[in-house]
């Protein structure tokens, strides 16, 4: 049997609790379209997602999929793309030398996200990840498969909304999606990468060969 893997993160700064984390752990061991679900958690350092995508056995997946918190989001954001940038104490840098300056998705998120909307999913397809932890994340999803030949594994990026919990563990007013509402969304997210995949139609682009 194929598996998916669903990778996270942990809290950080004032959002000891974070969403991202909940969601991605009640994935796990669930089957969905014929493929079981592992999950992982990352702590939000760069160091730990480095080490956690290098050691990626790429051709045990059929999808790698993360998910990231938007704490000013009020829907599922669908990232469309990865750059080889990241911003730490207001300083750019690239994230691999000698890595592509953009990468695609190959999922097909405009379908992803007319199929959400069609369930009264809020979702609404994005084009950037970030600049710091998730779009690292993401990049070297990419990155690392090619390297090692298994660019036909699809790599997706999803940003999720705050949970009501976190309103009340932050008191504050935010624009939160209920727990059953952003699980139901990656359920349609998944089922649909993985068709993609089983016609053998999906393969990552890059916007430039290289910086």
């Amino acid at each position: 049997m194929r598996r998916i893997l669903v990778y996270g993160f942990s809290g950080f700064d004032e959002i000891k609790t974070n969403p991202s984390e909940q969601i991605v752990s009640s994935l796990q061991g669930i089957e969905i379209s014929g493929n079981v679900i592992e999950t992982t958690i990352l702590d939000v350092n760069q160091n730990s997602v480095r080490e956690f995508i290098k050691n990626i056995e790429f051709e045990r997946y059929d999808l790698i999929l993360g998910v990231g918190l938007n704490i000013n989001g009020s829907k599922l954001y669908l990232e469309q793309n990865a750059d080889n940038k990241i911003i730490v104490d207001e300083q750019q840098d690239i994230i691999c030398p000698d890595g592509s300056k953009n990468y695609q998705t190959a999922i097909k998120l405009k379908k992803v996200e007319k199929k959400m909307l069609e369930k009264d999913i809020p979702a609404q397809l994005s084009f950037s990840a970030g600049s710091y932890i998730c779009n690292l994340a993401y990049y070297l999803s990419i990155y690392e498969s090619e390297k090692q030949g298994f660019d036909s594994v699809l790599k997706g990026f999803i940003h999720i909304p705050p949970l009501p919990s976190t309103e009340r563990e932050l008191r504050q007013e935010l624009s939160s999606l209920p727990y059953n509402t952003i699980i139901s969304g990656l359920n349609v997210f998944i089922e649909n990468a993985i068709k993609c995949q089983q016609k053998n139609t999906c393969k990552d682009r890059r916007f430039a060969q290289s910086l």
